[in-house]
Parts: structure tokens; C-alpha cells; sequence
């Protein structure tokens, strides 16, 4: 039975893409069939800026203070490319190119060995409002596509307030406004385990230290977090317009 849903699925996927070829989330392009996840054209992809090895660890995780994150990976550099991918994801209704971008994001020659070494994949979680109004977490989606295999826990880490959105904050008004946002339900289940985080795109990385500030204070022995991009600049941070 299982097997005859799953044929009736891929016929059902390939009239689709028949009818409705998929095209670049970022230039709108056709995307060759030979693609094997149709996000962003080969031309578009070949555009793509890996993050500086040094980058994320002394622009982003030295300036936590302080620091509860032990590693953070971002896949890319924020260019027009990935915004527009995560503009869609996020605020378009287009929750399954969240998922396909998490098995974009895994197949990545770079994807860090320390991703899956965690007793925990937990994804950034919204406010119930803000999920409400969205019908979806997409960092839930992003990692169930890092992690098909995995079931995700979604119950452990709550955001027990509504803050406001962090896209034009600066550094400590964006720590200031997610300080003490989460809480953790079951912390008996997090002692002594390495957790994982998930989440679209960083920036200052202050959500992510929240979390793993929450998390660490129950018991979690290591904290890592990965992410689809992080903005990578030369100006001045006081210059800098966030635009995620």
C-alpha cells in the first residue's frame, strides 16, 4: 500500500513539474530538469559566496556576551539569491521551499560534521501568534528537510512572549528585546545532551544565543546552531541597514 502511494506521488510530482516547470527562485529562469532540487538556476547558484571560515567566529559568535553558542554554520553569504529564497519561504505561503532548501542546505560539500553529532535537532520557534498569522514555523520546515530522518522536536523550546520583529534592530536592541523570550518545557530531557539549532537566516546571532542561553541554564552540555545564510559586510556594523 505504502508503495502504491508513493508511485501515485512521483507520477503526481512529474505531471506537475510537466505542466509547471519549476523556474529560479531568484532571476525566474526555467530550471533544467537535471537540477535535483530546483531552487535557484545553475547560473544563479554559480553566483552563490560561501561564509569566510573565520567569519561567523569573530564577527558574530565573539561578540555574544556572552557566548552560550559552542559552533554556528551559515551555508552562504545573504545576497539576493538566498533573500529572495527566504522572503518566499517566509513571507510568501510557501512553506515545502523551506523543507527543500533545509536538503539544498544538507547536500552542501561544507555542511559542518558537528550537525550530526547532536542528541537534539530543535528549530527556532515562533511566538503562537506569529505562527498563527504565518500557518507555519519555517525553521521547523528547513530542518525537516536537514533531517528527513530525524523527527525534529518541536515541544521543548517555547517563545513564551511576542517580541518584536528583529529585522531593523541593531546588535543590543536586538539582544534586549529576546532576553528571557523563551522557555523550556521538560528540561529534565535536555541535561547532559548536545542540542542543535535551526534556524533561516542570522545575523547578530542574538535569537540563536537566547535559545542556547535558555538551553544551557536547563542542563544542555553543548549548544551548536546552523542556518541558511548570514549577511557577510565590510561597512561598520552602526552602518549597516539589517535587512532580515
Amino acid at each position: 500500500m505504502h508503495n502504491t502511494i508513493s508511485m501515485f506521488k512521483q507520477i503526481g510530482n512529474a505531471i506537475g513539474e510537466l505542466l509547471f516547470p519549476p523556474v529560479c527562485h531568484n532571476c525566474e529562469q526555467l530550471i533544467g530538469a537535471e537540477t535535483p532540487i530546483p531552487i535557484l538556476c545553475e547560473s544563479c547558484i554559480s553566483a552563490l559566496q560561501s561564509v569566510p571560515d573565520s567569519w561567523i567566529e569573530t564577527r558574530i559568535l565573539a561578540k555574544m556576551t556572552p557566548r552560550h553558542i559552542d559552533q554556528m554554520w551559515a551555508a552562504f553569504c545573504f545576497h539576493d539569491q538566498i533573500q529572495h529564497i527566504a522572503h518566499a519561504f517566509k513571507y510568501k505561503q510557501m512553506p515545502d521551499l523551506a523543507r527543500k532548501t533545509g536538503r539544498w542546505i544538507a547536500s552542501q560539500p561544507n555542511f559542518p560534521t558537528f550537525a550530526t553529532t547532536a542528541d537534539m535537532i530543535l528549530p527556532v520557534p515562533l511566538h503562537w501568534k506569529r505562527r498563527q498569522i504565518r500557518g507555519y514555523n519555517q525553521s521547523e520546515r528547513l530542518a525537516a528537510g536537514l533531517f528527513p530522518e530525524y523527527k525534529c522536536d518541536t515541544k521543548f523550546l517555547k517563545r513564551k512572549r511576542h517580541t518584536q520583529s528583529q529585522t531593523k534592530l541593531k546588535r543590543t536592541d536586538r539582544r534586549k528585546n529576546v532576553a528571557d523570550a523563551f522557555v523550556l518545557r521538560s528540561p529534565e530531557k535536555i541535561a547532559g545532551k548536545t542540542v542543535l539549532l535551526i534556524d533561516d537566516v542570522v545575523t547578530t546571532g542574538a535569537t540563536l544565543n537566547e535559545c542556547a542561553r535558555t538551553l544551557k541554564e536547563n542542563g544542555a552540555v553543548q549548544v551548536f546552531a546552523i542556518a541558511i545564510a548570514t549577511p557577510v559586510f565590510e561597512e561598520e556594523e552602526t552602518a549597516v541597514n539589517w535587512d532580515f
